[in-house]
């Protein structure tokens, strides 16, 4: 049974399902076009590729960014342990309060009434 407004075809004697071929306007085929492109762009745009290896782009910026700010962090605790001088454990203080800050997300308000 062939029907004329689907995409697709459905031979009953052989149990097979082909696409029927559909005429479309040159520009409709490139507005496809376009669409493809663009989709794959996005699918791209995320991703980092090497010869070997190919990784999320945004996990590897949040973990290089963890892995600096805790690095950071334990230095500041190293060092406010190390310093017995109050001057001397203020720039370490500050520092870890400034990563500390940055961790903790700002508190929103609920907009629900």
């Amino acid at each position: 049974m062939d029907t004329n407004s689907s995409l697709i075809s459905i031979d009953e004697e052989k149990k097979e399902v082909k696409p029927t071929v559909v005429h479309r306007s040159p520009s409709v085929d490139r507005r496809i076009l376009e669409h493809r492109l663009k989709v794959e762009d996005e699918k791209y745009k995320d991703t980092w590729e090497s010869c070997c290896l190919v990784m999320d782009r945004r996990a590897v910026q949040y973990f290089t960014q963890i892995v600096i700010i805790g690095s950071t962090m334990a230095f500041s605790i190293a060092q406010l342990y190390r310093i017995d001088t109050c001057e001397g454990q203020q720039a370490y203080l500050g520092l870890l309060t400034l990563l500390i800050g940055i961790l903790i997300p700002n508190p929103k308000f609920n907009d629900k009434v």
